[in-house]
């Protein structure tokens, strides 16, 4: 497949380049199917194939971490009473604030609606209840934009919780909600 003086044929060329943009797209394809279009954080898929890993990662080294549920409190109230722009910016400013609040290690996705999930990576009791602190306490003192925001969280700690997917989105799931009636 090369021409007389040695070099590649022209349709060898065009064939390579051609497979390279196609991987290429395949590439940003992928990684668009794991992304939020309204927040930029990872979407449901992307985040439960994140938990997966750190499940796998943790049940290889026995290093901890905690999986923290939490969603908008009132969200609905508030789309009704101001719109779905009104709504969309409050999910890109709590977005904002929990990547803000978190480390580069640490995971956020959003699970649907106003409803989102954490990762945080090594995190044992301690670590992840400053964390919490931390949201809870920006939160209070006003969300990006002056947004006033409120939010309910739960937590399940692995492996303390659960080993599995299943468990710990329960155990979040559950406290999740024992946070929502305590009306915090």
């Amino acid at each position: 497949m090369v021409d007389e003086a040695g070099a590649p044929w022209p349709a060898v060329h065009a064939l390579v380049e051609l497979t390279e943009r196609a991987l290429a797209e395949v590439i940003r394809l992928r990684e668009e199917a794991r992304i939020d279009t309204l927040t930029g954080v990872l979407n449901r898929r992307g985040f439960l194939e994140r938990l997966d890993d750190e499940l796998a990662r943790a049940d290889r080294t026995s290093a901890p971490f905690t999986l923290v549920l939490c969603d908008l409190d009132d969200f609905k109230a508030l789309n009704d009473a101001q719109g779905h722009p009104a709504g969309d910016a409050a999910l890109r400013a709590f977005t904002e604030l929990l990547t803000a609040n978190l480390r580069v290690s640490d995971s956020v996705g959003r699970l649907g609606g106003d409803e989102f999930g954490l990762i945080l990576v090594g995190a044992d009791g301690d670590d992840a209840d400053t964390t919490l602190g931390r949201l809870i306490t920006t939160l209070a003192t006003g969300a990006p934009d002056g947004m006033e925001l409120r939010a309910s969280f739960g937590t399940a700690r692995a492996p303390h919780d659960g080993t599995t997917r299943d468990e710990l989105v329960a155990a979040a799931d559950r406290r999740l909600y024992e946070d929502k009636r305590a009306g915090r």
